[in-house]
């Protein structure tokens, strides 16, 4: 499997440290997109990302720049369930589901 270097190694190190700081971050941040279509955005962004990171990591060039495309990659893949958790809630919200008293 050389396609998804990214998620290998994500599931062969300690990386997954990575991923946490992308969702506290998503959690954190996402508190001020105040519509789902904010957070949809913020999903794709951190889609393109980490697409982004996965092809950079498939060229060859030197440690740093490797180890950048993983750390920002796998910040950027923990970013996407963060940001899908604040545009579940914007979209309850905004059909009357929640914050009923």
């Amino acid at each position: 499997m050389d396609y998804f270097p990214i998620l290998q190694d994500l599931l062969k190190l300690n990386t997954i440290v990575f991923l946490l700081i992308g969702v506290v971050w998503a959690l954190v941040a996402g508190k001020v997109l105040k519509t789902a279509k904010n957070s949809l955005i913020a999903v794709i962004s951190g889609v393109v990302i980490y697409v982004v990171c996965e092809g950079l990591e498939n060229i060859p060039h030197g440690m740093v720049m490797d180890f950048l495309a993983v750390f920002i990659g796998t910040i950027a893949l923990g970013t996407i369930p963060g940001y899908l958790v604040w545009m579940l809630i914007r979209l309850r919200n905004k059909k009357g589901v929640a914050g009923q008293a």
